[in-house]
């Protein structure tokens, strides 16, 4: 047996130190692979967070200039003027950020989709309406639904630039 192992020189056999060879050479493979399938996962959540962020930024400064506008003209906007164009295209992959980041992104669009559905028939509502308190009531019930979107906003994008 020690014949195998070592030769008359006190050498390995070629044949094991081939047998180290590989097998070293099999876990160096094995951890650059890893490595780099991780850093392509993080790239891809860095991608995905500060997409996602300057979506959640361009709503709030929707949210804003609407109601800016409708404080000096009292209107409501008959259209979806809240985009999702970012998490529409990256649900599928919204799996690879992390639980709570998930959790925060998801009850924000959640309730952007209420409250799009919603504006249409408010709007309606308000053209309906024929005292200036009535319609201030109505604004008021929008502004106070704007601003919880804006709170799920805020909370999403301080869970999401946290993992940045």
């Amino acid at each position: 047996m020690t014949a195998l192992l070592l030769q008359a020189t006190g050498e390995l056999s070629p044949v094991l130190a081939a047998g180290f060879g590989a097998l070293i050479g099999s876990a160096g493979s094995f951890l650059v692979r890893y490595y780099l399938d991780y850093r392509q996962k993080q790239n891809q959540q860095e991608k995905l967070r500060r997409a996602l962020i300057s979506e959640i930024n361009e709503t709030a400064s929707r949210i804003e200039y609407w109601r800016d506008a409708s404080a000096a003209f009292a209107f409501v906007p008959e259209h979806d003027f809240l985009p999702r164009t970012v998490f529409d295209s990256t649900a599928a992959d919204i799996g690879i950020l992390t639980a709570k980041e998930v959790e925060c992104v998801v009850e924000f669009y959640s309730s952007v989709s209420v409250l799009a559905e919603a504006m249409p028939h408010a709007a309606a509502r308000h053209e309906e309406i024929d005292t200036r308190s009535e319609q201030s009531e109505l604004l008021s019930d929008l502004y106070e639904e704007l601003g919880e979107v804006q709170d799920r906003g805020n909370e999403a994008v301080d869970r999401l630039q946290a993992n940045l």
